[in-house]
């Protein structure tokens, strides 16, 4: 009875065994409804061109049709068809989202959301596209800016501390600063609430003081012992501040920026500095 016993416990021990390599050996078998985005978010520059969002499957033995949805807030968008056609033996399918680009500003996010149902998405997919877009900004020539005082300015050729400004069109409150400090490199910025807030460009810099990501301009100011100045402004807000601003809150003739920057050279830095410059004309 004993020997009886060790096999019947044997017994049930190999059936469990068994039970649970079965249930280890199921796997995930894609079929033709696994389809997926080819990213779950994209940014997008709205400047005429349609948008162009590809969908991908794994299994292309049938033709599939796949319902998408399209959630557009601004409604400005009108999709060329309202599902996600494979033909059998295609992989890779595509919808386009058409806008008419007078019809929008800059400065806006035209956001939208693509999905389709959970259900049709493959296990290590996407089933909803966000997009980000924005029409790009469109400088034109609106005034000049001139140094107006600062430690450094006196290192940068006098005919170089006047400065091209231009003012993007359909706004009032974002500028360029052509070849800031003289060098190559435009600075550009909006004004928010008597603030600047700098746009680009987004080169950071950490300074042995600790500081935050800093805005670079490789400047036209020569150093007489240590070479050629590089300006990093502070991308604060609360450091790049405004006076003598016109009513609607922007700039007008004789308006002043204020803002900080870190100085380096190729030896070393000098440290911390508080510039201004004035708007000394405009068209």
């Amino acid at each position: 009875m004993k020997l009886l016993s060790v096999v019947g416990a044997l017994a049930v021990v190999f059936a469990l065994t068994s039970c649970n390599q079965d249930m280890m050996e199921t796997t995930y078998t894609p079929d033709n409804n696994n389809v997926t985005f080819e990213m779950s978010s994209a940014s997008y520059s709205l400047e005429g061109q349609p948008i162009v969002v590809k969908i991908n499957r794994g299994v292309a033995n049938d033709a599939i049709s796949i319902p998408l949805t399209l959630t557009d807030a601004h409604g400005v968008y009108t999709m060329n068809k309202k599902s996600a056609d494979f033909a059998a033996g295609e992989y890779t399918t595509e919808v386009q989202l058409s806008y008419n680009v007078e019809d929008l500003k800059p400065v806006v996010n035209y956001a939208f959301t693509l999905s389709f149902n959970e259900a049709d998405m493959a296990i290590s997919g996407a089933s909803k596209l966000t997009g980000n877009c924005q029409m790009p900004l469109v400088y034109k020539d609106w005034g000049k800016m001139s140094a107006k005082a600062g430690s450094f300015f006196g290192y940068v050729p006098a005919e170089k501390r006047t400065w091209d400004i231009q003012l993007a069109d359909y706004t009032n409150n974002y500028f360029k600063v052509k070849g800031f400090f003289g060098g190559e490199t435009d600075l550009e910025f909006n004004i928010q609430d008597g603030s600047g807030v700098i746009t680009a460009p987004g080169v950071s810099y950490y300074s042995a003081t600790g500081a935050a990501p800093l805005a670079k301009f490789v400047s036209g100011a020569v150093h007489p012992s240590y070479g050629v100045v590089t300006v990093w402004v502070d991308y604060d807000p609360a450091c790049t501040v405004f006076d003598n601003l016109n009513d609607e809150g922007t700039l007008q003739l004789g308006s002043i920026m204020q803002f900080d920057t870190f100085i380096t050279v190729s030896a070393g830095y000098f440290g911390w500095y508080t510039h201004q410059a004035v708007v000394s004309a405009v068209n």
